[in-house]
């Protein structure tokens, strides 16, 4: 099947021969002199140039089919996720683009073979980057836990006290106690902070209580103080004391 290639006077797709099938214009010149030459003359016939197939020049430039054109499409498909935050999608997108824009500047240099190459790395490229990308972010994943410090209770009355402390990285505020070493107890809320604070109530007057804390953080790192395996403790004023 005879390739196709855009008319460089009506730009439509037509036959490779020697005048374009639409306009009728030609398709071929001699490189020596720009005169009009058929696409399989041997010799121009106006300066006598031997025509060799480098000794030709095309007018037209090569029909690459629309579907080379959907390729850069398909990263960028992935764009619209970029844009709802996630950088790897996003490059992806950017990628294709690009590579769709250098297609088509080379294809209007009359050269398809290497526009339809820029297509292919149009998808191609972004596809490996995405995965390289991918697989670098995976392993670089958080594995480190949150760091704990300064633990302290505060406004300790007879039936409740507020448990304190920070972490390094904002994470969730769990306390464990209970008036054994057994704890039993628990008190938590899911808000991710790096200053935690929480209430324990309905505590019993005038009694010891043994805690630790506890904090996740959104890579499910959990960091726990137990004031290294003593437990922190706090005790209850009686009633007459309030």
């Amino acid at each position: 099947m005879p390739r196709n290639v855009i008319c460089p006077t009506c730009g439509k797709s037509t036959p490779d021969a020697s005048f374009c099938e639409y306009c009728g214009k030609p398709l071929y010149s001699c490189k020596a002199c720009k005169s009009i030459i058929a696409k399989d003359a041997l010799f121009c016939p106006d300066c006598g140039q031997a025509v060799t197939q480098d000794g030709r020049e095309l007018k037209a430039r090569e029909h690459v089919s629309w579907a080379w054109w959907l390729l850069p499409l398909i990263p960028c498909l992935m764009l619209p996720l970029g844009l709802a935050g996630s950088a790897i999608p996003s490059t992806a997108g950017i990628l294709g683009i690009v590579g769709g824009i250098l297609a088509w500047y080379i294809n209007r240099k009359k050269d398809a073979q290497k526009a339809r190459s820029m297509l292919f790395l149009g998808i191609t490229v972004p596809i490996f980057a995405t995965f390289i990308v991918l697989g670098i972010a995976l392993t670089e994943q958080d594995t480190t836990p949150p760091v704990i410090t300064n633990v302290q209770t505060a406004n300790v009355t007879s039936t409740s006290t507020i448990v304190t402390w920070n972490t390094d990285e904002v994470a969730d505020t769990i306390v464990h106690y209970g008036n054994t070493t057994e704890l039993g107890l628990m008190a938590s809320n899911n808000s991710l902070t790096a200053q935690h604070s929480i209430v324990l109530d309905q505590l019993a007057p005038n009694t010891m209580y043994f805690y630790l804390v506890e904090s996740t953080d959104d890579a499910n790192n959990t960091a726990t103080d137990d004031n290294a395996g003593n437990f922190y403790t706090f005790s209850t004023a009686s009633n007459q004391s309030e």
